[in-house]
Order: structure tokens, then C-alpha cells, then sequence
């Protein structure tokens, strides 16, 4: 019995030492609040205080925003590929690991991944597009520019398909020239 009870509490100890998924903080399996150590991640898109990671095999629930904190002399790249250490949130709704107390190393570069194809549907629908949040992804549709909303926010329809206008956000997507958008 005693062996039994040493093989356990040495099983249990060597799960709590591995590192953390993004698949497991979004599929909510991680509390939030919690201090998370994630490696082999690639940057896949930045912005002025993060960045957007993925993990493999970059599906559904496989990325996250990353907030890095303001005035940092560099930012990882895209394409870097980072092991980090942070706290897993929830702001405002939105999954993210708060390295701002932590920290984070580039271990690596590749490629980025490949996107992952969706619907303007799709991403019309919160249930199918929340599994993509953070995600680089490819929208078969043509799309046309509707109107301007804040916050980096912006709104389209898609030609081919019978859609009320669909709000895209740059976090999601390149940020489209101000000329582009009729400006």
C-alpha cells in the first residue's frame, strides 16, 4: 500500500510541474488568475502592448493575447517562437496571459501558421467564431467595408452571403489603411 501512495504522489507532483496549454485556458480547464507557464508558442500578429500567440496545431482554442505591459524597449516578432511565464485572465470577457510581472524569452523562429479557414457565417455566429478568438484566420468571402466603430473596431458584409454586417476588430485582422476604409 505505502508503494501505491508513493507512485501516486510522485505521478501527481510530475503533472503539476509541466507547463500549461493555451487549449487549456481557453477551454476553461485552468482557473483564472492563475500563474501559467507556456512554452513553444509562435507570434502570429502584435499590437502597441502585446502580442497574439498560437500554439500547435493552431486550431480552434489554440490562441491568446499576450499583454506585455507599455514601454518595453522590444516586443517579440512575428513568426518568434517564445516561452513565457504570466498569469491567466479573463478581461473584459477576453482570454489573455498577463506577462507584465513575468516573463517571456524568444526560443526560436518558423513560419507562421497557416490560417485557418472560416465563413463570414462563421464568424457572424459568437458560438463558432469565440473558438477562434486571437486566431489568424482566412474568410472565403469577399467582403465590403460598411462603417467605422471605435476602439480599432469595424464592420463589413459579405457580398455572397445573406448576412446583417459582421464587426471585425483589427486585433483579428490587419489594420486596413484609413484610405481603404474611406476615411
Amino acid at each position: 500500500m505505502k508503494r501505491f501512495a508513493i507512485v501516486l504522489i510522485l505521478v501527481l507532483m510530475a503533472a503539476g510541474a509541466q507547463a500549461q496549454t493555451v487549449y487549456d485556458m481557453r477551454t476553461d480547464l485552468i482557473a483564472e488568475d492563475t500563474a501559467v507557464q507556456v512554452q513553444n508558442l509562435v507570434v502570429t500578429g502584435f499590437y502597441s502592448n502585446g502580442v497574439f500567440v498560437s500554439e500547435a496545431p493552431y486550431d480552434a482554442y489554440r490562441s491568446i493575447w499576450v499583454y506585455m505591459g507599455s514601454g518595453l524597449d522590444e516586443y517579440p516578432n512575428p513568426g518568434d517562437v517564445i516561452s513565457l511565464e504570466g498569469i491567466f485572465k479573463l478581461y473584459f470577457g477576453l482570454y489573455e496571459i498577463d506577462t507584465s510581472g513575468g516573463t517571456w524569452q524568444v526560443t526560436g523562429n518558423m513560419e507562421l501558421p497557416a490560417p485557418n479557414e472560416l465563413t463570414a457565417a462563421d464568424l457572424a455566429d459568437p458560438a463558432l467564431a469565440a473558438p477562434y478568438m486571437c486566431s489568424l484566420v482566412h474568410i472565403s468571402e469577399q467582403l465590403t467595408f460598411s462603417s467605422l466603430a471605435s476602439f480599432g473596431e469595424w464592420f463589413a458584409t459579405a457580398d455572397d452571403v445573406a448576412l446583417s454586417e459582421v464587426m471585425f476588430d483589427n486585433f483579428w485582422f490587419e489594420t486596413p489603411l484609413e484610405e481603404d476604409l474611406g476615411a
